[in-house]
């Protein structure tokens, strides 16, 4: 995968601050996605008998924030198919060379399960994901999303560096 060229940072952020200034001015919708994988939730898991997934902000499964999810998972398959024909190589394990050195084997999957179950149960309990509060909540200069990305960043620095240095993988 010598052959692959990644985006600066720069590019990126400019990317995706765009793409959320034009998905608002033509949708009239702020950009989050943590309802869109609890519309996925409700259509994949027996979720009939459970409150939360009644509420109103999920009446509607087949949303824009449905075809946005799809659209990602769908996406990354395409980006690991193009690298593939770029004489990549297609697999599920890109990006974990370093979680291979601190959870070795099966254990990082285990690792990334229970971590994703946390960040969705933190994201509902925050009132929002990542992208809610820390891009579209910031830009709106809300003080919940403020506190909400301070709590994510020192989480993930304190994270990173107990896994890393701590228990190895440099």
């Amino acid at each position: 995968m010598e052959n692959v060229v990644y985006w600066p940072w720069w590019a990126g952020g400019l990317a995706i601050g765009s793409f959320m200034f034009f998905f608002y001015i033509f949708t009239g919708n702020g950009l989050g996605i943590s309802t869109g994988f609890v519309n996925i939730c409700k259509i994949a898991l027996p979720t009939k008998n459970l409150a939360f997934f009644q509420k109103d902000a999920f009446k509607n499964v087949f949303d824009w924030k449905f075809v946005f999810v799809t659209g990602l998972i769908i996406g990354g398959l395409i980006s690991n198919f193009w690298v593939e024909g770029m004489g990549g190589d297609f697999n599920f394990t890109k990006g974990f060379t370093m979680m291979e050195q601190v959870f070795p084997g099966y254990t990082k999957y285990i690792v990334l399960f229970l971590g994703g179950i946390l960040v969705g149960f933190g994201s509902r309990f925050a009132g929002g994901c990542t992208s809610g509060h820390a891009m579209l909540g910031n830009s709106q200069l809300e003080l919940s999303s403020f506190i909400s990305t301070i709590c994510f960043m020192v989480s993930a620095f304190i994270t990173v560096n107990i896994l890393f240095r701590l228990f190895g993988g440099g």
